[in-house]
């Protein structure tokens, strides 16, 4: 047993050892001369020759390169060559190959070609076996100087020892260059030259391979990508004379699945799927497919592929399209997108380099230095477009749907040549009658593909394209706006960024000419835009719901420069404009305002985006103000928005800026920096009135100027300056949460030289009557929306000074409520001025218009006596029918009161002040407090010393003019009265009074005619001027003439006083009327009773007075009226009863005593004489004693 097993042990060391011991690298040049002598070609053997026997035969030659006849580049260069004989006929004695293996081969197919034109294009019917092309038999040297020789045997192997089947061809990690072609990672074997299978990668993208060449059925080859990504299947005849005739198919399931497989992962295509079906007509020359019915996510279509193989290949590719629904591919591009890693069947990258491995057996190759260099790789542009290669395409559809809309006759017509990318025309019809248009270059550029090209864009019914983009317009909008607008620009682009040149934007009548530039090379993307707008009225553009402009924009034709583009060195380029960091975190809100959640947080594009921006208008209406020079330059940096200047005039000459700075934005937290706005205008007026601000026609120079600094959901530091028609208002202080829940806290100070142009900058029909001097204000202001209380609150109203507190509170309703103190306030001096006072009327004027009538209604009776005086008729006491009322507006006004606004707030005001004045009446120690609840304002109470006594009053009025007073005075001392009328006044006396008045209306004119109510008073201890009873009564004890009673008259009812103990009365209100019968006097030498009528509404009374005599029961009362205007009444002596009196006791005469009585009568009253002058006593005496 060990003598066959050491033979057999021996006889392996020697199949080992054996090899070794040769040395095979004598043969290198035997080889060499071989192959040159077959088949023409130039072969080098760098490495070492070896041969194993186990565990099978093989001789492998290492580091070997092939080149053509003349030597020149090598067309392969392998790590290694094995072959391999066949084991059967070696064992058989017999030596065959029967396997050629390339290691690591780098193969460079010829990049020649012979001489010939393009390949036309064959037609359908040509039969399989025509041929292609009559030129060229085999591939073209690689040296481009014709074909290779051919090989003996007809284009077979050479001839092996021993004939037999072709060996089988092994490749295993190759690469295979053919012009733009080159497959990396190739591994394939080639078995008998019939059966071809294995695995290769093409730009990335893996790919299995297997193909048969069958002479009955006909040559077949597929492809199929990796990841179920699709397959590619050829099947025809493949001769050497006539190229390949087949057909080609193509499909996948998906398209995104066929993306990721090609390594394009972030590539948004729609899942649907895609088939290709046709005709393909290939030889050496060129290839031919026409008509192939193409399926592209369910829409058919039509390929055409021509290709020329010349010098330098030539493609036509034609794709057309009778309809392309585009809803899909929206929908993929807008969805998000999958991204990841492309994936490869080894686990590897696409593109990376697969390890070179040799076998277990093969020796160490020795570093020659030329092995170690690839093959270069085919020319291609920077930008991913190969050189060398010429594409012409064409692309048409007839019809896309997008949308829900039709877009009609889309074409691209482009020429990819020398690396370069020619778009001749790319457009579409939109809908809305609209275009829009790109053509232009691509081409290689560093990190990618740049453009140098024009965009154009229009459309006729912007509207309808509108529509189509599911873009709002506006409700109510004129149907001359958003009707049609264009666009055009010049545009480059590449990795690095975009810019647009010379662009010019219409939108109905307006231009504006526009440059941009948008940059991707720095850390961020950064915008800069120039846009110059000749005319713009944005009131055009706004609902007819809001208010229409006031003035419509001047339509000035554009000038040349307001037209042209913005210049390079206009345009705002990109900036790093250094931005303080925001505030720290460490600013919290104050205690008493809740932080309120920070705002939304800017878009993702717009945080990592820079801008600056430089927006300009000639004519700009807003909000009907016509602005003129508008201009805006602003920056987005670093997520800080910054106003570098804001400027705008309007046509009076008011000019507005604005600078500063936000930052926070991108956070949802914006913080103010350093915000700045400046208004200035020579003339308030014109831009008060255009803006609706009350101004109250006041017209002269404004200044509006304030800043604002400090996080909007923290602190913002306010301060304002603001001068308007010579007054002055200053704020300054804080505002906490302006945007979200404000709060604040501000010092307001106000001032003005003159108190009425304050009050008629505030607006309304109000003018006081009599108001003079100054105002000022001053106060703290804290709170926010809902409740904002006043404090320290400082006011002066000319001469009223007033101080105290308030606070509004946005209740149901809103709610104000103040407490003031003050010092002495003239009430005159607020009353509302007349619009003009009226006239006095004569006594015949007021008897012709029905203000006076007649006491009795026939002709008046006469007495028999020496004294006949025609008195004057007492005024009406109330409208009767038939008899004229004069206008209830000839007094008061029949404007109707503002009372709705009792409705719409509530509130509670309180007042105390030293005194108030109203004419010679003074109200000490007032103490005011109203209450409105409701819709009612509610007098609770206004107390307060009048004429020495105390007085308290209550009340109500209500919203729909419902009036309620009561009020009560006592012991006020009447000689601080001062009251008096017609030569009559209280001098002195201690009053206690109470009335009780309603009243209804919505106008002061309806409140007095249906004002209702009653009055008592009553005085004791007094005195009465105008009157001397005690003197009258003396007199007539002595009286025995005429030039008696003449003194009487004089001497007790033209002057002097009488003292009374008691003076009492009651009183009722009807209708405006106030009537009392019981006029009672107590007075010393004698009394008095009187009846009284004042008719409100027309502003007229009548009085009757009769006095009783003490010193002589005989005599009878002496009357006296006291009757006409409220303002101006007249006294009129009624002596009828005493003329009777004296007739009887036949004294005097009744002329002279006529004569006497009516110059006495116009001496009291107050009427003038013929010339004008004063009626005296001795013209009474005159009279009297028979003179003229």
């Amino acid at each position: 047993m060990r003598t066959p097993i050491a033979i057999v042990a021996a006889l392996l060391a020697a199949l080992l050892i054996v090899p070794a011991l040769v040395q095979w690298n004598g043969y290198k040049q035997a080889i060499v001369a071989l192959v040159r002598a077959r088949t023409g070609q130039t072969l080098s053997i760098d490495g070492p020759l070896t041969l194993r026997l186990l565990p099978r035969p093989e001789m492998t030659a290492h580091a070997v390169r092939l080149s053509g006849p003349a030597g020149g580049p090598a067309w392969l260069e392998a790590r290694a060559v094995g072959l391999r004989p066949a084991l059967w006929p070696l064992l058989a004695g017999r030596l065959r190959l029967g396997a050629v293996v390339l290691d690591s081969p780098v193969i460079q197919a010829p990049a020649g070609s012979p001489p010939g034109g393009a390949v036309a294009a064959a037609p359908a019917s040509t039969p399989p076996s025509a041929p292609l092309a009559a030129a060229a038999r085999v591939p073209p040297d690689v040296s481009g100087g014709g074909a290779l020789p051919d090989i003996p045997g007809g284009g077979a192997l050479p001839d092996i020892p021993g004939g037999g089947a072709p060996p089988d061809i092994i490749v295993r990690h190759g690469q295979l260059t053919y012009h733009a072609l080159r497959l990396e990672d190739v591994n394939l074997t080639l078995s008998a030259l019939r059966h071809l299978s294995g695995h290769v990668r093409l730009r990335g993208v893996g790919m299995a391979v297997d193909g048969a060449r069958a002479e009955a059925k006909g040559d077949h080859l597929t492809l199929t990508l990796d990841h179920q990504g699709g397959r590619l299947t050829l099947a025809g005849a493949m001769t050497r004379q006539d190229g390949f005739r087949g057909h080609v198919g193509g499909e996948t399931d998906s398209l995104r699945a066929l993306a990721r497989a090609l390594g394009w992962p972030a590539a948004r295509l729609p899942e649907g799927g895609a088939r290709l079906e046709g005709a393909l007509f290939a030889d050496g020359h060129g290839l031919v497919m026409d008509g192939a019915a193409l399926t592209l996510n369910g829409d058919s279509g039509t390929l055409s592929l021509h290709g020329d193989f010349a010098s330098a290949p030539v493609f036509d590719l034609s794709l057309a399209f009778p309809h392309l629904g585009l809803d899909g591919w929206r929908a993929a591009l807008l969805a998000p997108g999958a991204e990841g890693k492309p994936h490869s069947a080894e686990g590897k990258a696409p593109g990376a380099a697969a390890p070179v491995s040799s076998s277990a057996s093969a020796p160490a190759v020795p570093d020659s230095g030329r092995v170690a260099a690839p093959m270069p790789a085919p020319v291609a542009a920077s930008g991913g477009f190969v050189r060398g290669v010429t594409v012409n395409l064409a692309l048409r559809a007839d019809s896309l749907s997008l949308m829900g809309g039709h877009l009609r006759q889309a074409r691209i017509d482009a020429s990819l040549a020398d690396g370069e990318l020619m778009v001749n025309q790319a457009g579409v019809e939109l809908p809305g009658q609209g275009e829009l248009d790109l053509f232009g270059f691509f081409s290689p550029a560093a990190g990618g593909v740049a453009f140098d090209g024009q965009v154009e864009g229009r459309a006729a019914d912007l509207r309808g394209l509108m529509a189509w983009l599911a873009l709002p317009v506006p409700a109510g909008l004129p149907a001359d706006r958003l009707r049609q607008a264009a666009f055009t620009a010049k545009m480059t682009a590449d990795a690095g960024g975009l810019t647009l040149k010379d662009g010019l934007l219409r939108l109905d009548g307006s231009r504006a000419a526009l440059a941009a530039t948008l940059s991707l090379r720095g850390r961020r993307p950064a915008l800069g835009l120039s846009m110059a707008v000749d005319r713009l009225d944005l009131d055009a553009y706004r609902a007819a719901a809001l208010p229409a402009p006031a003035a419509p924009v001047a339509s000035a034709p554009p000038s040349s420069s307001q037209t042209a583009p913005p210049s390079s060195s206009q345009t705002a380029p990109p900036s790093s404009l250094q931005t303080a960091p925001p505030p720290s975190s460490a600013q919290t809100p104050p205690q008493t305002a809740a932080a309120p959640p920070p705002a939304a947080p800017l878009p993702a594009w717009l945080s990592g985006l820079d801008a600056n921006l430089k927006l300009s208008a000639d004519r700009l209406n807003v909000d009907g103000l016509p602005l003129a020079a508008v201009s805006l330059d602003a920056g987005w940096i670093d997520d800080v928005l910054t106003l570098h200047a804001g400027e705008a005039h309007d046509d009076s000459g008011a000019v507005v800026h604005l600078t500063g700075g936000v930052a926070g934005l991108a956070a949802g937290r914006p913080v103010l920096r350093a915000v700045h706005w400046d208004l200035h205008a020579a003339r308030s007026g014109p831009l008060t009135a255009r803006l609706g601000l009350p101004a109250g026609g006041l017209d002269g120079p404004m200044a509006l100027t304030g800043s604002a600094d400090g996080p909007v959901d923290g602190d913002v530091a306010v301060t304002s300056r603001n001068e308007i028609a010579g007054g002055v208002l200053n704020v300054r202080g804080t505002v906490s949460h302006p945007l979200a829940a404000p709060q604040a806290r501000l010092d307001v100070e106000a001032s003005h030289a003159d108190v009425e142009e304050v009050i008629r900058l505030l607006g309304g029909d109000y003018r006081p009557r009599g108001l003079e001097g100054g105002f000022a204000l001053s106060a703290r202001l804290e709170g926010g929306r809902n409740r904002l209380a006043v404090k320290d609150l400082r006011v002066k109203l000319g001469p009223v000074l007033a101080a105290g507190q308030g606070a509004w509170a946005l209740e149901t309703p809103p709610h104000l409520s103040l407490d003031l103190t003050a010092g002495d306030i003239p009430l005159d001096a607020f009353l509302p001025a007349p619009a003009g006072r009226r006239a006095r009327l004569s006594l015949r004027e007021q008897i012709s218009r029905g203000l006076l009538i007649p006491t009795h209604g026939g002709p008046r009776r006469r007495f028999p006596s020496i004294i006949d005086v025609d008195l004057p008729p007492p005024p009406k006491a109330a409208p009767r029918p038939g008899v004229a009322v004069a206008p209830l507006e000839g007094h008061w006004s029949s404007k109707p009161l503002p009372l709705a606004w009792l409705r719409r707030f509530s509130g509670a005001v309180t007042l105390k002040a030293g005194a108030v004045t109203w004419g010679q009446t003074r109200l000490e120690q007032a103490d005011l407090a109203l209450t409105l609840v409701r819709g009612a304002l509610s007098l609770d109470h206004l107390t307060g010393q009048l004429w020495g006594g105390g007085l308290t009053v209550t009340g109500s009025l209500a919203a729909d003019g419902a009036l309620d007073l009561k009020g009560s005075l006592n012991r006020a001392r009447m000689r601080n009265a001062l009251l008096a009328t017609a030569g009559l006044g209280m001098g002195d006396g201690v009053m206690d009074g109470a009335w009780m008045v309603t009243a209804r209306g919505q106008s002061p004119a309806e409140m007095v005619a249906h004002l209702d109510g009653g009055a008592k008073v009553a005085v004791h201890d007094g005195v009465v001027r105008g009157f001397d009873l005690k003197a009258v009564s003396d007199q007539l004890q002595n009286l025995k003439s005429p030039l008696g009673l003449l003194a009487v008259l004089e001497t007790g009812l033209s002057g002097g006083q009488t003292r009374f103990s008691a003076l009492t009365g009651t009183a009722r209100i009807e209708n405006g009327i106030l009537v009392s019968k019981d006029l009672d006097l107590e007075a010393e030498g004698g009394g008095a009773t009187g009846r009284l009528s004042i008719n409100l509404p027309d502003w007229v009374m009548d009085s009757h007075i009769a006095f009783r005599l003490s010193s002589n029961g005989a005599v009878p009362p002496l009357g006296l009226k006291v009757a006409g205007d409220l303002d101006q009444p007249r006294r009129f002596v009624d002596v009828n009863a005493i003329q009777q009196w004296l007739a009887a006791r036949g004294i005097g005469r009744r002329g002279r005593l006529k004569k006497a009585e009516d110059s006495l009568s116009r001496m009291l009253s107050g009427q003038r004489k013929a010339d004008g002058g004063k009626v005296k006593a001795k013209d009474v005496l005159k009279s009297l004693l028979g003179g003229q």
